[in-house]
């Protein structure tokens, strides 16, 4: 016989079935993220991040050891490439840092140096007999004269880049010496910027002659204090000269800056630099153009700050570091209609750094975020995140979006000095491996590595 329940226990139990099928009715479905795409520049490696609907899994992002830059809206590749130039005896190693369209696959040379390849050809005159090395060939352990010259990438700010070359000298006969040089080159011409061509020249010689009382005053108040010991440091800091071609181009609050660097010469100040504090730049056009790939600094919504109006470029050097943001809760952002782009600074102990890198910045975690707030989470990078190119559709079309996969691939395949390379100086009977080739599609690029680390003398 079949059991009825009492009809109030029926009405219980039909009440308990209802209620989970209300909740599941009521449960308002998981946000989507919303349509974007862009490329993340973040040391030497780059993100290419799209989202949206017609995504799987409603994010991509793709991570390559690749340094990008925009240039009247076409994308370009900056790497660095080591000539050979050796002998047996003799070793002579340089760097040249050029730029590739990908899309048409067009190098360009947009920095080179002729110190070592001058050297080498003197060598050969002098040493006739010895012939230089062919590939794959070693040459001897203790050459008796070696000459390299390493080259740094430093930031990218429109079409202009920051580049450091260090020279390492040691002749046959003589004193070694050292070098330390810092310029700033147009990417679209490879040539050297001047301050007047950025800036004009009424403005360019105001810079420059502040630029030029601070270094004197900064040198007068150290040639003052005469610590135990100090009478070599004063000579050394009597040998640094001012120098106007010598600066690099930063982002600090709502306008560039120019920083300074003096070299030095002579004993105990030669392969030194001596940077000054940074001197504001009028705004132009090529400021208007850069600043769109720059974040602006926000307070940290989760802490209830307000968006903040001010821009601030989070790259190395440039005074916006995550370090500074996570003391006050601060996030770069990059926007592009309802879609922000958020870089926040871990607040977990930073990762172990690569080898051979000092990015003068903390980890941050990359986010998405919507115009109600909700947050998508994109990558842990283990460096600020410095520029953001957006990739509209409008501009971006098949064939550039085919070269950019392809040169994602390709740079998957680049061999491990790519981001692991170190750059400390090299000395007679080290030698690195060979690479003779001048041009994008060759084998042996090496790393776009942060600026060298340069201080005064002690």
């Amino acid at each position: 016989m079949p059991y009825h329940p009492p009809p109030a226990l029926r009405a219980l139990l039909l009440l308990a079935l209802a209620v989970p099928v209300a909740a599941c009715r009521d449960r308002a479905p998981e946000p989507t993220p919303p349509a974007a795409e862009f490329l993340v520049a973040a040391g030497d490696s780059s993100y290419w991040v799209r989202t949206g609907p017609e995504v799987d899994g409603g994010v991509e992002v793709r991570r390559a050891p690749i340094l990008l830059a925009r240039l009247g809206g076409r994308l370009q590749e900056l790497y660095v490439t080591e000539e050979d130039y050796s002998f047996y005896d003799a070793l002579f190693l340089s760097q040249t840092v050029w730029r590739r369209d990908l899309v048409t696959g067009d190098s360009a040379v947009v920095f080179g140096d002729a110190t070592v390849p001058r050297l080498a050809l003197a060598y050969a005159r002098e040493h006739p007999d010895d012939v230089p090395l062919e590939e794959d060939e070693d040459g001897a352990d203790e050459p008796v004269a070696s000459a390299t010259l390493e080259v740094s990438l430093g930031d990218v700010l429109g079409p202009y880049l920051g580049v450091e070359s260090y020279a390492d000298l040691h002749p046959e006969r003589g004193a070694e010496r050292h070098r330390v040089r810092r310029a700033v080159v147009d990417l679209r011409t490879g040539a050297p910027v001047s301050l007047a061509a950025l800036v004009g020249d009424s403005a360019g010689r105001r810079t420059l002659a502040a630029a030029r009382a601070a270094f004197e005053a900064a040198r007068d108040s150290a040639l003052a204090v005469r610590p135990p010991g100090g009478r070599r440091a004063a000579a050394a800091l009597s040998r640094f000269t001012f120098d106007e071609r010598s600066f690099a181009l930063v982002a600090d609050g709502a306008a560039p800056r120019v920083v300074f660097y003096v070299p030095g010469a002579g004993e105990d100040a030669e392969g030194f630099v001596l940077p000054l504090a940074p001197i504001a730049l009028p705004a132009g056009r090529w400021w208007r153009d850069a600043a769109a790939a720059l974040p602006r600094d926000e307070a940290d919504a989760r802490d209830g700050g307000r968006r903040a109006s001010g821009t601030r470029h989070a790259s190395r050097g440039s005074g916006g570091t995550a370090a500074s943001r996570a003391a006050g809760r601060r996030v770069a952002r990059w926007s592009r209609g309802p879609v922000d782009v958020l870089a926040r600074p871990m607040v977990a102990p930073p990762t172990r750094r690569r080898a051979g890198r000092d990015d003068g910045g903390e980890p941050t975690v990359l986010v998405l975020r919507d115009a109600a707030a909700h947050e998508w989470t994109l990558a842990a990078l283990d460096v600020p995140a410095e520029r953001v190119y957006w990739l509209d559709r409008a501009t971006f079309g098949p064939e550039a979006r085919a070269a950019l996969a392809r040169a994602f691939r390709d740079a998957s395949l680049y061999d491990g000095t790519y981001s692991l390379v170190s750059h400390a100086p090299r000395r007679p009977g080290r030698r690195a491996p060979r690479s003779r080739a001048p041009h994008a599609a060759a084998t042996g690029r090496t790393a776009a590595t942060p600026l060298r680390s340069t201080a005064a003398p002690r």
